[in-house]
């Protein structure tokens, strides 16, 4: 007879820790597009109805 696994075991034991020199920290360098406060209000007036 075929052994049954259990599909979860693999969640009963948690990995090993991430240690601090195996870290990366990433910076996003991307320019943030500037807010269009005018083009938010029509949006709303014109969802409003």
């Amino acid at each position: 007879m075929s052994e049954v696994t259990d599909p979860r075991a693999q969640f009963r034991e948690l990995p090993d820790p991430v240690l601090p020199a195996e870290a990366v920290e990433t910076v996003d360098t991307r320019r943030v597009p500037e807010h269009d406060l005018r083009a938010d209000e029509e949006r709303f007036l014109h969802n409003a109805g």
